[in-house]
């Protein structure tokens, strides 16, 4: 493995052989916040007036549908890469 696969003649050690100096916990939540802040972004709140007659691109309902489910695939493929590995131990991830 990548972890055993060291020259042992050179002076530098794996540092991160038995663990990380971050915590995986606080990235994946500043992840999915700043993941979050990007589709409220893109949505724009979902703050579209009904009493506007006139259609302004890329504030129209449909605009906004069109962004939601980008985000959900986003979304869904993100959690593939955290899930897939699990799941699927045998194949290569790399």
């Amino acid at each position: 493995s990548a972890l055993t696969d060291y020259d042992s003649d050179s002076s530098s050690q794996d540092d991160e052989k038995h663990g990380v100096q971050y915590n995986y916990t606080f990235f994946h939540v500043i992840f999915s916040m700043a993941s979050m802040y990007a589709a409220m972004l893109l949505t724009n709140w979902n703050s579209i007036s009904s009493t506007d007659h006139i259609i302004i691109i890329g504030r129209s309902t449909t605009a906004v549908w069109v962004k939601v489910v980008t985000s959900w695939l986003c979304i869904a493929l993100y959690m593939w890469t955290l899930v897939g590995p699990v799941v699927l131990p045998d194949r290569e991830w790399a």
